[in-house]
């Protein structure tokens, strides 16, 4: 069955996207569920992390073990669609047309990407907190792809099949185990730029920015670069707060209170990254309230990548927070709030829209 997109729907924690049947029909294979396949010099092996997506076009997949044959990396995928063609939650991936990998260390990842490249993947994206590599476009708005390498197939470089490679492909299958501009700035050096950034982007301050983030990043982003108005957004907050740090430096709200972040790596592995930033306010050197202001979630298994920003306007006394879901062709804005700092208590409340 033929599957086009028709809508989407994504906040953090709800998420719907629609699947509209065309009238023709188009061919799967489903992929073994590993391959571990060594003749000679040739070595072909995969495995799948976390996904039930394991059905994909047979061009993709001829692609794919032609990359893997030609490097010999050991790759885990997860995965390209599921059984009838649908994609859930991505929206590259219908009919099996993309797949996507967890990333190598840097010089096997390049040597992966350009071989993809070679047998046909000629539109891969990885993450803007990722190395720059050749043959592959580094996504600029998002965070999506920081945990994996996406690729997706062009099936107009297809001239012709070698009945040799279908014989390896096909082998392969039988001794399977189973046949079910600014991204890239170091952090300052100076205390004092180093608070400013803590401060966060005065933009996320600014509801008419954040209305107009919403309706220009909400469809289709990816293919009007000029359009979304993500990138004016100036604090590269992951890289603040990627590494632990039980307190960093402090912000002076007055003689009294002090404002200190800490910072927690709740998970990280290969496919999986979770971080807490929590916003503390000093009275007199004791803890009076809190404040969850930056938070990033990326699950390359499930597809979900969020992040909570923030500001902190000292002039006014006031901290704006949003949050930010990613999926591979919009930003959806939502849950934006306001608190006010009281400066004399620091306690923190909320301004009521």
């Amino acid at each position: 069955m033929n599957w086009a997109r028709a809508t989407s729907s994504r906040q953090r924690g709800k998420t719907w996207i629609l699947y509209k049947a065309k009238n023709n029909e188009v061919e799967l294979l489903k992929m073994p569920d590993s391959l571990d396949y060594k003749k000679d010099k040739v070595f072909i092996n995969y495995i799948f992390s976390g996904t039930k997506r394991r059905y994909t076009s047979p061009d993709v997949f001829a692609g794919f073990i032609g990359a893997l044959a030609r490097t010999g990396l050991k790759i885990q995928t997860t995965g390209s669609c599921f059984k009838y063609g649908s994609s859930f939650p991505s929206v590259e991936h219908i009919n099996g047309e993309s797949v996507d990998t967890l990333y190598l260390k840097d010089s096997d990842e390049q040597k992966f990407i350009t071989a993809m490249n070679n047998f046909g993947f000629n539109k891969q994206i990885t993450g803007k907190d990722k190395k720059k590599f050749d043959n592959a476009i580094q996504e600029k708005k998002g965070s999506l792809h920081n945990s994996h390498l996406h690729s997706r197939f062009n099936k107009s470089v297809i001239k012709r099949i070698l009945l040799s490679f279908l014989i390896i492909i096909f082998s392969c299958q039988n001794k399977s185990k189973s046949q079910t501009d600014y991204q890239n700035q170091e952090l300052p050096n100076i205390n004092k730029e180093i608070t400013d950034s803590l401060l966060g982007s005065p933009l996320i301050g600014d509801k008419l920015f954040i209305e107009k983030l919403k309706e220009t990043c909400s469809i289709d982003y990816f293919n009007r670069e000029d359009s979304c108005l993500y990138d004016k957004i100036e604090i590269n907050y992951y890289k603040l707060f990627r590494k632990e740090k039980k307190l960093m430096d402090s912000i002076t709200l007055n003689s009294n209170i002090n404002l200190k972040f800490k910072n927690n790596l709740i998970v990280k592995n290969n496919h999986e990254e979770h971080i807490k930033t929590i916003l503390y306010s000093y009275l007199n050197n004791d803890i009076i309230d809190s404040l969850l202001c930056y938070e990033y979630y990326n699950n390359a298994n499930t597809l979900s990548a969020y992040e909570k920003y923030y500001y902190i306007n000292l002039k006014k006394q006031k901290i704006s927070t949003v949050y930010l879901v990613y999926d591979e062709s919009s930003i959806i804005v939502d849950n934006y709030e306001e608190y006010k700092i009281d400066n004399t208590t620091g306690k923190f409340k909320k301004i009521e829209k």
